[in-house]
């Protein structure tokens, strides 16, 4: 879809119709797949990464497969 000249001159309203139109068809997929993201594979993708961080020198592949598995009950947070 090709843009029309802009009716307003506010920056920042301008700057958020391209984004919109930038990302339409991501957008009418969210909404018509009754709101389907792959939010929650990404968010189990972290806590892998977080997993492999914390495991550095595992030496046991099997023990690692465990972990894994046991993510979803797993707290992430950092210790401060």
């Amino acid at each position: 879809m090709k843009s029309k000249k802009p009716s307003s001159k506010i920056k920042e309203l301008i700057d958020m119709a391209k984004t919109i139109e930038n990302n339409l068809d991501g957008i009418i997929a969210y909404w018509t797949t009754n709101a389907i993201s792959n939010a929650g594979m990404e968010g189990f993708n972290n806590k892998v990464r977080w997993l492999i961080r914390q495991a550095y020198g595992f030496k046991d592949k099997d023990y690692f497969i465990l972990k894994i598995y046991n993510l979803p009950n797993t707290k992430t947070e950092a210790v401060i």
